[in-house]
Parts: structure tokens; C-alpha cells; sequence
């Protein structure tokens, strides 16, 4: 029967010298024919050759069931069984508008977007296009009768840093006094409602202390708004667009992009900023992981790792460093390359100090003032531990946590550390007061009956990275029980999985050549359904209402 025909389209129909050959042939063939997906073999294994070419294939959504897809660059095969996305709830709440609800309540509030093109002015192919529009549409909606005085003051091609310029003059459309810069435009207009939207210019050189002082610079003005945090959704992640000089295509701006997302996710969460998460929106729906959930799973031992058999002692390194396994997780996420884990394991001896990194070096070109980590002591001179932490801006020493559990006399010592999300909880076996009768036994893999050292909400890089302790003696030993990891930046069970209902092409494609009829770039800037079905979602979802 002819293709056309058909009311399934197969891989295996289209014969080529190589798999990825076939891949991309079948992608041309339903992006020229009009058909949105392609099956492949339940059970199959499907060898790619990890190209970039294998970024063109952006047209379709590949279905099958139970198929291992290797070398994929980022190919997606769903399961059939897979429901459609659902919305997640709102981060946007009353706790988040209370300067925002003062003027509302009032009758009347400026509101304001300052950022980069995702949010600007003379969006195609009209300002109602602009995600801002049905922003202040519902905000409308849910604050009956509130007047708003929306200015508009997002720039295209703009970064964080230009955003905290004292320099970056503002543009003349803001109609700003002579020589005033961006910030101070914007500050001087009073919003009750400020909206940052910045990071598709910021990679690979994301620095986040310029998120802080800019948020530092408003909320030390006379009259402080409500502050909304924007993460940026995706780029397309074709090379096919025109635009490959911006590297969006490759896995490197890819990473680098969720690590600076993950920052500013973590951020929000840590220090109560409302926030539009665009970005897991668009990955709900265009590739069809959820990456704000996570689930951990044990690894297998190696035996040619720093974990080669549970329970066996093996030794910092060079540093006094004691590096995550080669070892991986029933999905085939490696310890050395997730995003989240859970280590339960002991110490044979005091190291003085003993560093966790929340960062390693493979972003490129992302700048920190201090390291992104977490400090813990056991050389207080209370006698008692203390954990310190650093977000990547603030040093460490600014953060200090001071325990009341008194530092271990008797070595080895039991630790358990899971980092899941914004959440870290830092637990050690220590003396009961009562109960001198408990061994914890097999419940040292899970951390029963341990004290906690630190139990919060910290900010830290998105993205996959090695996870590492640093010590401060040599030659620390470290004997492993367990240890469950995971990574949302994966297209395995990992994640939370659902059917994709959006085309990645469709996304962002233009009509012509030419954003002047629905918009779209091909490449970064979303055309009018994009906008429709990614962005104005998430503002729609949100609790504006303050005026009840």
C-alpha cells in the first residue's frame, strides 16, 4: 500500500544506509505529507549516530512501545499508552502580589515587563501576540474593574547583566530623562507589577549575581513591586534554522540553558518570588517530560568505581576529593552525570570539613562569584556542627546554620545526603539520649533514626553535573550503602512522561521566510500558536486575583 495511504507511517518504511539515514527520512517524509507521527517496532533498538543532523528530525513525534533508543541527541520515542499534558499548579500566588494587591485594591496599578525579546515590544505579527497581552487580559479578569497602566519596557537581545547595567540606557520609546539607564527608567515609572523575564542571551555566560542585584536594586526603592520571575522556555533544537551560528541546536546550550532555568527555578522556590515556568511547559508539551519531578533509583556497583561493591571502603582522590561513580541507575542515568541523588555512606574518620558541589565545571562560560556548594563543618569551636552554603553569589559564611548535635568523638560515622530538587536534607547517626540500645542495621541505607543537619529549600544550577565531596584531611575513606540518583533533564522513566501534543517545527517556524505573518524565527522566538499554546497557558493558570 502507498504511504499516503496509510493510516500508520513505520521507520522501518523507509530504507536508508544508516538508522539516523532512516530517521530523518521519515521526518521529511510526514513534514511534505502532512503527518505528524511515526511508529517504530515495539521492542526495537534503534542505533543513531548522535549528529547533530539528527536535530533536522524536529517535525514528528516517534511512537512505540518499549523501544531503546541509543546515541539519540535528544530523539524522544513515546510510549502509546502515554495521556496528554496536564497543566501543573500555579506558581503565582496572593503571597507573591502583596504590593501588587495595595495598588489594586486601590482602583488603579502600573504594571511592567523588563527583559529580553521573548517579552519586547513590536512582537509579529501584532502586540496581541505578545504573552503580555493575555497577562493583562486576566489580570483583568480576576481583579474586576482595576484600571492598569501597562508599559512594556522589555528589550530584545538583552541579558541580566544588561538589565543591572548602570550603563544600558533605556530605550527612547520609555521616553527616559537624559543619559537614564534601563533600571532606572523602570524604577522611576513605579510598577506595582514587575515582571523579569531574561536567560535566552544570557548562555553560556549566565552570571547570577546579577538576578540578585537587580532584585536588591528595586526592592530598595521608595515604592517596591511585586516581583515575577519568568523562565524562559526552550529554543528550537533543530540546527536547521538559519540561525546554527547561536549554537541552540547543540547539547552544550541545551545544558547550559536548563543549568541557568534550574538556578533561577531553585531561586524563586528558595526566596518566595513568584514565578511563569515556561520552560516546563513547553517541555511538557513539545517533548513530553516534565522536568520539575524527578524519581530516584539505585545504581549497580562498578567495580572500576569509586562504589565498587556496597559497603567496600575506597579513598579520596587527588584534591581530598571523593568523586560520584561511573555507575548507573536502572534507567542508565550515571551517578557521574545526574541531577539529583540520595547517598546514604560513612566517614572513617573527622575530615575537618567536607564539601558538597551542586556545580561542576561543564557549563561553559557560566560565571560564579563563589562556588555553588554546601559547607559542613566539623571543627566549630562550639563543639557542634554547622553547615554553611553558598548559591553561587552569597559567600557561604553569610548562610551559617549552627546545630545542636555536638560533632561525632567515636569514627567511622554514618551520613545520609539526598539532594532532590530545591530540597536538601543532610542527616548523621548520632548519640540518642534515651534509647542507647539502637543498631541501626540494615536501616543504614535510608538514614532511620539519624539527626538532621540541614533540612531546606537551597538554590542551585539546574542540569546534569558529577556530584562531588571535598575534604579537608587526606585520604578520607568513604563506604557506600546506597546510593539512588536520577536526572530531569532525561528522556528516560526518570522523569514524568506524558504524550507530546506539540510539534517542536510548529513551534517556531515562520510562514515564508518572514515573521511578519504569524511570527515565529525558526529558532528562539515562537510564532503566534506558539505563543497561544506555550506561554499564555502558564500566565492564564496563575492566581492573579487580588482584589476580592
Amino acid at each position: 500500500m502507498d504511504k499516503k495511504n496509510k493510516i500508520f507511517l513505520q521507520l522501518n518504511e523507509f530504507p536508508a544506509n544508516t538508522t539516523s539515514e532512516m530517521l530523518l527520512a521519515a521526518d521529511e517524509y510526514a513534514h511534505q505529507n502532512k503527518r505528524n507521527i511515526i511508529y517504530l517496532d515495539a521492542g526495537s533498538i534503534v542505533d543513531l549516530d548522535g549528529s547533530d543532523e539528527l536535530s533536522k528530525a524536529n517535525h514528528v513525534i516517534f511512537v512505540g512501545d518499549n523501544v531503546k533508543i541509543n546515541n539519540a541527541r535528544g530523539q524522544k520515542v513515546h510510549e502509546t499508552y502515554l495521556g496528554k499534558p496536564c497543566m501543573f499548579p500555579p506558581t503565582v500566588k496572593l503571597r507573591h502580589l502583596k504590593n501588587f494587591q495595595k495598588a489594586a485594591q486601590a482602583g488603579t496599578a502600573t504594571v511592567m515587563i523588563m527583559g529580553d525579546s521573548i517579552g519586547a515590544v513590536a512582537m509579529q505579527p501584532a502586540d496581541s501576540e505578545n504573552y503580555m497581552f493575555a497577562l493583562i487580559e486576566e489580570l483583568q479578569i480576576q481583579n474586576v474593574g482595576l484600571k492598569i497602566n501597562f508599559i512594556n519596557a522589555a528589550i530584545g537581545g538583552t541579558t541580566w547583566r544588561d538589565m543591572d547595567s548602570d550603563e544600558y540606557r533605556a530605550p527612547d520609546w520609555l521616553d527616559p530623562l537624559p543619559a537614564e539607564s534601563w533600571k532606572a527608567c523602570v524604577a522611576r515609572n513605579k510598577p506595582d507589577l514587575l515582571i523579569l523575564h531574561c536567560n535566552g542571551n544570557d548562555v553560556p555566560f549566565f552570571n547570577p549575581f546579577y538576578v540578585k542585584n537587580l532584585l536588591k536594586y528595586f526592592e530598595e526603592q521608595p515604592k517596591v513591586p511585586s516581583i515575577i520571575l519568568a523562565i524562559t522556555h526552550a529554543p528550537t533544537s533543530s540546527i536547521d534554522t538559519g540561525h546554527e551560528w547561536m549554537k541552540y541546536h547543540t547539547q552544550e546550550w541545551q545544558h547550559g540553558l536548563a543549568s541557568a532555568n534550574g538556578w533561577i527555578r531553585s531561586f524563586a522556590k528558595q526566596s518566595g518570588y513568584g514565578y511563569l515556568d515556561f520552560d516546563r511547559w513547553m517541555l511538557m508539551r513539545r517533548d513530553g517530560v516534565d522536568n520539575d519531578e524527578v524519581a530516584l533509583s539505585l545504581v549497580e556497583p562498578n567495580s572500576n568505581s569509586s562504589v565498587p561493591a556496597w559497603g567496600q571502603e575506597t579513598e579520596s582522590k587527588e584534591g581530598n576529593i571523593w568523586w560520584f561513580p561511573e555507575a548507573v541507575n536502572v534507567n542508565g542515568v550515571s551517578a557521574h552525570s545526574c541531577t539529583d541523588f540520595a547517598h546514604a555512606f560513612s566517614l572513617s574518620e573527622n575530615p575537618v570539613q567536607m564539601i558538597l558541589s551542586l556545580r561542576d565545571g561543564r557549563d561553559p562560560g557560566q560565571l560564579l562569584c563563589v562556588p555553588n556548594a554546601i559547607y559542613i563543618s566539623f571543627n566549630d569551636p562550639s563543639g557542634k556542627m554547622s553547615i554553611t552554603w553558598s548559591d553561587g553569589v552569597v559567600e557561604d559564611s553569610k548562610n551559617k546554620i549552627l546545630t545542636n548535635i555536638l560533632i561525632p568523638k567515636a569514627w567511622p560515622c554514618e551520613f545520609n545526603i539526598i539532594v532532590k530538587g530545591a530540597r536538601v536534607w543532610i542527616r548523621m547517626l548520632s548519640s540518642f539520649s534515651n534509647c542507647d540500645s539502637y543498631n541501626v542495621g540494615e536501616l543504614v541505607k535510608y538514614g532511620t533514626g539519624y539527626a538532621t543537619l540541614f533540612d531546606g529549600i537551597v538554590t542551585r544550577f539546574g542540569g546534569e553535573w558529577h556530584p562531588s565531596y571535598t575534604f579537608v584531611v587526606p585520604n578520607v575513606k568513604i563506604k557506600t550503602h546506597s546510593l539512588a540518583v536520577g536526572s530531569r533533564v532525561s528522556t528516560t522513566n526518570d522523569v514524568p512522561r506524558n504524550m507530546p501534543d506539540k510539534i517542536c517545527y510548529d513551534l517556531y517556524k515562520m510562514v515564508g521566510g518572514n515573521p511578519s505573518r504569524i511570527g515565529g524565527s525558526n529558532a528562539y522566538h515562537m510564532n503566534a500558536y506558539g505563543v497561544r499554546d506555550i506561554l499564555v497557558p502558564v500566565v492564564r493558570h496563575q492566581e492573579w486575583g487580588v482584589t476580592n
